[in-house]
């Protein structure tokens, strides 16, 4: 399944630490055989997978563990990963040219995360290539390692 729409206000955490997804609106079934395509305008553009802002139409799971990471990052940086269209805006996708100014990548920026944090955005959330970022469960899998 995919949920399309994971954003801070749809995780609800109480106060055991328990984690609940709320909000399924854009709740929609996913399989790597699917022929009907999907909307590609799904997330709060903060959390948008790559792939979803360069037009995919027919994507996996990859793009909520993108939006997962993107909060990840966001919860250890106590501020977001990617601020919507003004970043986007600076990275030219069109062209794929660097933003103008330099700014540290996520991985210089995000240094002082704690490794298994720093492990998960690197190999598995944040991976460029949706194939690589996996499911779910890979990054359960990796629990403990980087």
């Amino acid at each position: 399944m995919l949920h399309r729409d994971i954003k801070g206000s749809s995780l609800l955490i109480n106060k055991n630490g328990i984690l609940n997804i709320a909000d399924f609106r854009l709740l929609n079934y996913c399989s790597p055989k699917q022929k009907q395509p999907l909307t590609s305008r799904v997330v709060i553009l903060w959390y948008e997978a790559p792939q979803l802002l360069l037009g995919a139409s027919f994507y996996i799971t990859g793009i909520d563990l993108w939006s997962a990471g993107c909060l990840l990052a966001e919860i250890f940086a106590g501020k977001p990963f990617m601020l919507g269209k003004d970043y986007w805006k600076k990275l030219k996708l069109s062209t794929f040219q660097p933003p103008q100014t330099y700014k540290p990548g996520p991985f210089e920026a995000f240094r002082t995360f704690p490794e298994i944090a720093l492990g998960l955005l690197t190999t598995t959330f944040l991976a460029l290539d949706p194939i690589s970022r996996g499911y779910a469960s890979s990054a359960l899998q990796n629990e403990g390692r980087t």
